[in-house]
This record gives structure tokens, C-alpha cells and sequence, in this order.
């Protein structure tokens, strides 16, 4: 028979010895601080939304969801874990289509497949701003691309790694890839966000309200100022 109980208690001796060079060797503290620069933007909207007058149940819990999603996402890549971290960014922008899709009166919760749901983000107000626009269409291709690790479309998409063979792996191109996929991620949901919901970064502590507006192009800045 096999040893079960010895080999879990192996895992556990080996869990609790395990030490490991940081996978952050060779990432410079720039990209790292502009990577958390991006999502810092998405806590803020999140504890803004949690703390607002919206009624809605489902837009905070899914907005809590996407941002859960976002920050695992981002901290899988930080610890050498790639093809996670892709998992969880792909699960974060389909969150972020459902609340972006929530702020416009729409019903993301009764589609039945993915496709059902881009097809509504697509037909959202974001689609009437050119910079909105833009983020809309960044978002499906980047999930489009994301899909690949969720059913392994290509080798390229493949981890090959074992657990308790080998937990993590460093890889300078691999987790710049992943930050930079966070970033492009968040910065398309505070262009979201600060179009579908003016009137509450209108209402944030300025200095809060400062840093979303420092991260939006010039012309979306303006376009929200003027109430457009």
C-alpha cells in the first residue's frame, strides 16, 4: 500500500523548511512600484465603491471580487507562480466586465456563457468615449490572450512545473510579462470606472481623487471634469 500519511507529512516537513531566493532578483523597484501604482488605483475605487450609496449587492461583491482577483494576480507573479497569475487576471477581467456592465443597468449574471457577457461590456457607454473605448477593446483582447493558459491553447502556455518538485521558478521575462498584464488590466478599470462613476470620484478625499486623475489620459481627465 501506499505510505499516504508519510508523504503528507513529508509535504508538510517540506513546506515548513522551504526557503527560496526571492523571484524579484534582476526586477527593477521601478516596474514594481509602477505595477502596484495601477493597482493601487483599483483599491482605492473598490473601497469607494464598498463605502457608496449603490444599492446594488451584486456590483460591490463582484467589484470586491475583481479587485481580490487583481491583487492575487499580481502577487502570484511576484512569488514565481506565472501560469496562476494569468489564471487570476483573466478571472479579474471578467469580473470587471460584470461591474462594469452592473454600473450600466445591464444583467451580466443571466448570461450563460462569456461571449454572452463580452457582447454586453461591448454595448455599454464605455463604447461612446474614444478613450473608454479603447480600454473596452484592451480588455477582450487581453482576455482572448489570457484564455490560452486556462485551456492550453500552445506549449507557450504550458507551466510543466510539479508542486513540491518545484514550487517556483525565477524568470525575469516571465514575471515582467505579468506585471505588465496587471498594469494594463487595472489601468483599463480605472478608465472604467472614472467614466461610469464621475460623480464618486467627484466626491473622493481629494487626495485620492488626485491619484486616479493622475493615471487617466489628458483628454478622458477633461472630457469628466466638463461632465461629459
Amino acid at each position: 500500500m501506499r505510505d499516504i500519511a508519510g508523504q503528507v507529512a513529508e509535504i508538510n516537513s517540506f513546506l515548513s523548511n522551504y526557503k527560496a531566493d526571492s523571484p524579484l532578483k534582476g526586477v527593477s523597484a521601478t516596474k514594481l512600484k509602477s505595477a502596484y501604482k495601477k493597482v493601487h488605483a483599483v483599491l482605492i475605487w473598490q473601497k469607494t465603491i464598498d463605502n457608496s450609496s449603490i444599492h446594488d449587492h451584486d456590483t460591490k461583491l463582484y467589484m470586491n471580487e475583481a479587485t481580490a482577483d487583481l491583487a492575487q494576480a499580481m502577487l502570484c507573479s511576484l512569488f514565481g507562480l506565472y501560469k496562476p497569475s494569468n489564471v487570476m487576471l483573466r478571472a479579474h477581467l471578467e469580473n470587471a466586465m460584470r461591474v462594469a456592465t452592473m454600473l450600466c443597468g445591464m444583467k451580466p449574471l443571466e448570461t450563460k456563457t462569456v461571449h454572452d457577457l463580452a457582447v454586453l461590456f461591448k454595448a455599454t457607454s464605455l463604447r461612446n468615449n474614444p478613450d473608454t473605448d479603447a480600454a473596452v477593446q484592451a480588455v477582450l483582447q487581453q482576455y482572448a490572450h489570457l484564455c490560452g493558459y486556462v485551456h492550453t491553447s500552445s506549449p507557450m502556455n504550458m507551466d510543466l512545473r510539479i508542486p513540491f518538485s518545484s514550487i517556483v521558478q525565477s524568470d525575469e521575462g516571465k514575471i515582467l510579462t505579468c506585471l505588465e498584464g496587471v498594469m494594463n488590466a487595472a489601468a483599463a478599470l480605472n478608465k472604467n470606472l472614472s467614466f461610469l462613476c464621475a460623480p464618486l470620484l467627484a466626491g473622493m478625499h481629494h487626495r485620492d481623487a488626485d491619484y486616479i486623475r493622475d493615471q487617466l489620459p489628458a483628454r478622458l481627465k477633461q472630457q469628466i471634469a466638463q461632465g461629459a
